[in-house]
């Protein structure tokens, strides 16, 4: 794909190959590799799949690919549930939950987590809007308990969750 951007005229650095000056050959260039790269990381990932893998729709299979590439494994420390539709608000159970957890991480300094939270909306934009909505109500409460905003990752992942409930943020310690 890149031999036929520069044989077709355009080098890398966004010229004619006769000198002229394009300023649109960056943009060109990735509009074209981008996608031809995810492409074939959707089809590596479909080849390495087991047989009795859970399918993911096509739509969004190139987000789960690159979302799920440094995702943490195992139990979340915390899983905050969330009212099913369009509901942000933490009910008084995560409230306890994530006061007895922001106590844990103020005696532990060093601890820091990543923050992945999902929405069950059928529609993948409002899905991640919701859910990155979540996900900062969540960073809010621990910051005002004190816990300090650079020692938590948030990823508003929508409605690519592939197993637990659908509306939910867990969290993960991810070092120390």
């Amino acid at each position: 794909m890149i031999w036929g951007l520069i044989r077709g005229g355009v080098d890398v650095r966004g010229t004619k190959s006769f000198g002229q000056p394009r300023a649109a050959a960056p943009a060109a260039f990735a509009s074209a590799f981008i996608p031809a790269l995810v492409a074939m990381m959707c089809l590596a990932e479909a080849a390495a799949a087991p047989a009795n893998a859970q399918r993911v729709p096509p739509g969004q299979a190139s987000f789960l690919v690159l979302a799920q590439a440094d995702m943490p494994v195992g139990e979340p420390a915390v899983r905050v549930l969330f009212e099913a539709g369009e509901g942000d608000a933490l009910s008084p159970e995560a409230q306890g939950d994530l006061l007895q957890f922001a106590a844990h991480l103020q005696a532990n300094p060093a601890l820091r987590m990543q923050l992945l939270a999902y929405a069950g909306l059928h529609e993948h934009g409002p899905a991640r809007r919701l859910s990155l909505t979540r996900a900062l109500t969540v960073r809010a409460f621990l910051i005002d308990q004190g816990v300090g905003s650079a020692r938590m990752n948030v990823r508003a992942l929508g409605n690519t969750f592939l197993d637990g409930p659908t509306d939910r943020v867990d969290i993960f310690q991810v070092g120390q």
